[in-house]
């Protein structure tokens, strides 16, 4: 069953990178990031409440919550700055890295050893993210050097790294109140606390890239909360059944949707068949993983 949740969760995924890149290229970040996390919090409430699961404001599940907030405000940010500067075909295969990033991560802290089925699948991830960045008769050196200078790809390493401690949080919370209040709270949380951030920082100060945002541009922020609500649902309920490595790598089979979808929809064609060998890569490794449990 998990399995099911988890190729839910990706297919929603990839719909909410492609609507979110076409959000934040018309403008700001700040606004469409909260607005659609905003949406999802409201759904999720909706069903929480409908449910009767409201959670209770213990200390324990307070603590987590905190927890939880810079890692994954700091990865949505991330996020939304990579998919801003780079093309979506090139960007989301670097979010492939955190099945890598919570798979060591368990080793380090959990002291979970990889399967050799699932070492074969970390290999085949990190060969795919490495044949995203070559160019016919380039150097095999380029990728590292692009790498070096490219932000959008500093971003997208950096969402990866930030998530991967949100992912450890994720599975206490879920433990503590279930996986619907969880996901309402990862919603709600993380929308005010892009909000504070901004406000802290002083980056944004009269949060003005509200201002020019059309209601079609509303609309379409609206619509990537309804879907990423619906990817939060798979995420947590497959977190609760599964260890968090094998969820997040099944979850990367998203990287063959988006990137397909960045080709097709979205007319990114700089070397297509390349980009698409490389996503089925990285989720081929990704699966490869999840079977390695």
């Amino acid at each position: 069953m998990w399995i099911s949740l988890a190729l839910l969760s990706a297919a929603a995924s990839a719909a909410t990178t492609m609507s979110l890149k076409t959000v934040v290229a018309r403008g700001g970040i700040v606004v469409p990031i909260a607005g659609y996390r905003g949406v999802a919090g409201l759904v999720l409430a909706a069903i929480v409440v409908a449910l009767g699961l409201l959670p209770e404001p213990t200390a324990a599940y307070l603590r987590l919550t905190g927890l939880m907030v810079v890692p994954e405000v700091a990865g949505v940010l991330c996020m939304a700055a990579a998919l801003r500067r780079g093309e979506l075909s090139r960007v989301q295969p670097l979010f492939g890295t955190l099945p890598v990033f919570v798979m060591l991560s368990g080793m380090i802290v959990l002291g979970e050893m990889p399967t050799a089925v699932a070492a074969l699948g970390v290999v085949l991830v990190a060969m795919g993210l490495y044949v995203t960045g070559l160019r016919r008769g380039a150097s095999w050196a380029e990728p590292l050097r692009e790498l070096a200078r490219t932000p959008a790809s500093w971003y997208a390493l950096a969402a990866s790294v930030a998530w991967t401690f949100a992912t450890m949080v994720h599975k206490a919370g879920i433990a503590e109140v279930g996986p619907l209040p969880w996901a309402m709270t990862i919603c709600l949380a993380s929308s005010v606390g892009v909000l504070v951030a901004s406000w802290v920082a002083a980056t944004v100060r009269r949060f003005p890239d509200a201002d020019g945002i059309a209601a079609g541009t509303w609309r379409r922020i609206a619509l990537t909360g309804a879907v990423f609500a619906v990817q939060q649902i798979g995420l947590q309920l497959a977190l609760r059944d599964a260890p968090a490595a094998y969820v997040t790598a099944l979850t990367a089979t998203s990287t063959v949707l988006a990137t397909l979808l960045g080709i097709v929809a979205l007319r990114e064609r700089s070397a297509p068949g390349r980009r698409l060998a490389a996503a089925a890569m990285v989720a081929a490794g990704a699966v490869l993983i999840a079977l390695g449990r």
